[in-house]
């Protein structure tokens, strides 16, 4: 139990970063919305790869820890095998 307990402090940690992260960029992304405009085409294409990537890697991690804590996640037995 220990270990689990171990794994679930690490992820309200993490989710809480998480949280304050995306609370600092909503109100940036507010103040930056209008200067999106601005930007050149390739800038844009940058910027929207950059969000994909930040969402992908965000969903894969929230997937692996939520696995981490279902009992009848596949993942759990491996990882605690």
């Amino acid at each position: 139990m220990d270990n689990l307990e171990q794994k679930i402090t690490k992820l309200e940690q993490r989710i809480s970063l998480l949280e304050d992260c995306f609370l600092h960029f909503g109100d940036k992304a507010f103040e930056e919305i209008n200067n999106l405009r601005y930007l050149r085409d390739d800038q844009k294409q940058i910027l929207s790869l950059a969000i994909d990537l930040i969402c992908e890697t965000t969903k894969k991690e929230f997937d692996s820890n939520h696995a981490l804590l279902d009992p009848n996640s596949t993942k759990v037995k491996a990882d605690n095998s």
